[in-house]
């Protein structure tokens, strides 16, 4: 069984939400890795979440298979995240949503697109293992002002 690794880079972060792109990386017959950008990302700012909901702070994570998705471990005395398919971004939960691209929907209203096919991608990716490391990384302070961004 060929390793897995996956990526969750935040590019931004303000009080709507975190945006980011989610990259996997996977190890084939002892060669380089193979990258693959596999969407982006949505979760809910980690001032509006309260327990037993947590914001999943810089480091690595253990993702495991939970039925039709994967679960990240889960923080001490939290709920577990999970990968979802989802268009409204107001899902409550510490959830990763996963998404070809982002949109507004009805004035200011967060959403992603094109759900679906993205999380098939993403189960395609994983489908092989039970289990995989995810490393969350944050570049969302990186060179810029945080309270100016906006998305």
């Amino acid at each position: 069984m060929e390793p897995l690794k996956m990526y969750l880079y935040r590019l931004e972060r303000n009080d709507k939400g975190t945006l980011g792109v989610l990259v996997a990386d996977r190890m084939v017959g002892g060669e380089e890795p193979t990258r693959t950008v596999l969407g982006c990302t949505f979760e809910m700012p980690d001032t509006v979440l309260e327990p037993p909901f947590a914001y999943l702070t810089p480091g690595t994570y253990l993702c495991q298979r939970q039925g039709p998705t994967f679960g990240v471990a889960p923080v001490l005395g939290a709920s577990e995240p999970m990968f979802l398919a989802a268009k409204d971004t107001e899902l409550p939960g510490g959830h990763i949503l996963l998404g070809e691209s982002f949109a507004r929907l009805y004035g200011d209203k967060r959403a992603e697109l094109n759900t679906g096919q993205t999380f098939k991608s993403f189960m395609e990716h994983a489908g092989h293992v039970d289990e995989f490391d995810l490393v969350v990384v944050d570049l969302s302070h990186v060179g810029h002002d945080a309270k100016s961004r906006s998305f």
